[in-house]
């Protein structure tokens, strides 16, 4: 079975694969949920949710009677990690106007999607809320963000450390998380063309990218083989000490509050911290 993808959703996935905010892989297999899912992997550095590790799902087609399609539709965005805030629904549903279809641009991509987010996550917009019970919250604790902070971090911690969350662990844990760029962008089929300079093989003259080329993924036609060994091989490597001791441990209930938060001792990322002052700040709805 194969799907053909636009060459802008191909395009995102090499912005995604390169990208320095986050992890990303793409699951054209099907191996951690339902076909050609996109998951992207951050830790918030600072601010309300200082410390949580949280994980996206990303899908740019979707739907069956009407389906949509990115560029022309917004993607489909939501939380896998469990987040207690105003503006994101249990579900992981996200209330955010860069991804509504009346406010969508066919301009915005992953970074700009990714960087609203991160602009939401210390500025809930509360005339909108998606979680009525922590838009309360945030608001009888506006006076007090460490308070609201811990509780914040509280429901983290305790919906990671339950049984609902448990099967979210493996796909933290993905080792295609840590496949280097190159693998990557060969796997998917990205022109090399386009790689950036230090991936290109040593040896071989740089190719200068010529103002053609800027957009040579919109002219190019490109199709992923779904399944394909080719493309989606599994990595095979022997488990390390690392990898076994990655098992979930329940936190007790007598663990401290300020105690290190699990997933984020557990789930390391080589991506640099985001840069908060550089943050898209998200227009009100």
């Amino acid at each position: 079975m194969s799907t053909s993808f636009n060459p802008r959703i191909l395009k995102e996935i090499k912005l995604g694969i390169t990208s320095d905010l986050f992890d990303f892989f793409f699951d054209g297999e099907s191996k951690y949920g339902e076909l050609n899912n996109a998951y992207l992997r951050f830790t918030i550095p600072s601010g309300t949710y200082q410390g949580q590790v949280h994980l996206l799902r990303i899908k740019f087609m979707y739907g069956s009677n009407q389906p949509y399609s990115f560029p022309k539709d917004p993607p489909n965005v939501v939380f896998e990690t469990p987040i207690y805030h105003t503006n994101i629904s249990t579900g992981g549903a996200i209330c955010l106007d860069v991804i509504k279809p009346e406010r969508w641009s066919s301009m915005y991509g992953l970074e700009q999607i990714f960087n609203s987010i991160i602009a939401l996550l210390d500025d809930p917009n509360t005339s909108s809320p998606f979680n009525g019970e922590a838009s309360r919250k945030y608001t009888e604790l506006k006076g007090n963000p460490a308070k609201y902070s811990q509780i914040c971090m509280d429901y983290y911690r305790e919906k990671m450390n339950s049984e609902t969350y448990q099967k979210l662990w493996k796909l933290l844990q993905a080792s295609e998380f840590e496949l280097d760029q190159k693998t990557k962008l060969t796997k998917y089929g990205i022109p090399a063309r386009l790689w950036p300079a230090n991936l290109l093989t040593p040896g071989k003259t740089e190719v200068k990218t010529k103002p053609e080329d800027i957009n040579v993924l919109e002219t190019e036609t490109a199709k992923l083989s779904i399944g394909s060994p080719v493309l989606f091989e599994n990595q095979k490597r022997e488990p390390t000490r690392e990898t076994k001791e990655r098992v979930p441990t329940p936190i007790p209930p007598t663990v401290p509050a300020p105690a290190p938060v699990p997933v984020a001792a557990k789930v390391p990322t080589t991506k640099r911290p985001i840069d908060t002052d550089k943050r898209v700040r998200v227009a009100k709805k």
